[in-house]
């Protein structure tokens, strides 16, 4: 969870250890050791990301001529709250409608402070995107900024997610959609921006779709649903989340599960 009184912190990799040495083909941890995976540390899933990881260091780097990138870390925490208190504000002046990912149902009260900056970011996005937000230079470099900081955060979490073997292939996308929407605000050519919105959106609805662990997740939601209808089903979310890991193949954390019903319980409240 990030939170207003938090700094950005990288857990699984340092960026200026990993990334400053233009011969680096590895990810770095604080202490200077490798980050590996149990598995092959030549795994292409970690290689694809390293990559990406390496382009977006670049492009803050060249952001950073005349400063270091704990000054960048320090403005990102101060920016990335801005674009809170404006998605805030979108939605209580109901300029902005949220629906739920998997529940498509409308979110009448999110808690922002439970949000991760990725959907922030991407929430103003979606209304920059179809405004001329985007035309006012100094937001755009403030977005461009933003857009980088948030991409290397979900990078981390995307290593997190290999260890923990969930998760990956959205924090991955999501990443790359970042880096994409940085770029398409680079290159100034809003036929560029709009092929590679486009692109990047299809190419994220098709590895979603082809993962099964996406249509397990909208099993259990139905299931929750029942079991809402219903609560003599089931006698607390342990129990639920235990018979969901039973039914599902592809899901093997039961954290996980209860943490999605606490998120569809908090969404359909009043």
């Amino acid at each position: 969870m990030e939170s207003s009184e938090e700094k950005t912190k990288f857990y699984h990799f340092c960026p200026i250890k990993t990334y400053s040495h233009p011969e680096s083909k590895f990810f770095i941890q604080k202490n200077g050791t490798e980050f590996c995976l149990s598995r092959n540390r030549n795994s292409s899933d970690l290689n694809e990301i390293f990559r990406l990881g390496k382009e977006i260091f670049r492009r803050i780097s060249l952001l950073q001529k005349n400063g270091s990138f704990e000054d960048f870390l320090s403005t990102y925490d101060m920016d990335i709250q801005l674009f809170r208190e404006m998605a805030i504000y979108l939605h209580q002046s109901k300029k902005i409608v949220l629906i739920g990912d998997i529940s498509g149902e409308r979110i009448e009260n999110p808690d922002w402070y439970e949000m991760n900056h990725a959907e922030i970011i991407n929430i103003c996005w979606n209304v920059a995107t179809s405004t001329d937000w985007l035309s006012d230079n100094d937001f755009s470099s403030l977005y461009y900024s933003c857009l980088l900081g948030c991409a290397l955060i979900e990078v981390d979490r995307t290593l997190l997610n290999l260890m923990m073997g969930e998760g990956a292939v959205e924090s991955s996308i999501s990443a790359a959609n970042l880096l994409s929407n940085a770029m398409s605000i680079d290159s100034n050519n809003k036929s560029f921006e709009l092929s590679r919105k486009n692109f990047a959106l299809s190419g994220a609805i098709g590895r979603l779709n082809a993962d099964p662990r996406q249509k397990e997740k909208s099993f259990v939601f139905d299931c929750w649903k029942k079991w809402k209808l219903d609560t003599s089903r089931y006698q607390s979310k342990a129990s639920f989340a235990r018979d969901m890991l039973e039914k599902c193949e592809h899901l093997t954390s039961q954290k996980k599960i209860e943490d999605w019903c606490r998120v569809w319980e908090r969404n359909t409240s009043v």
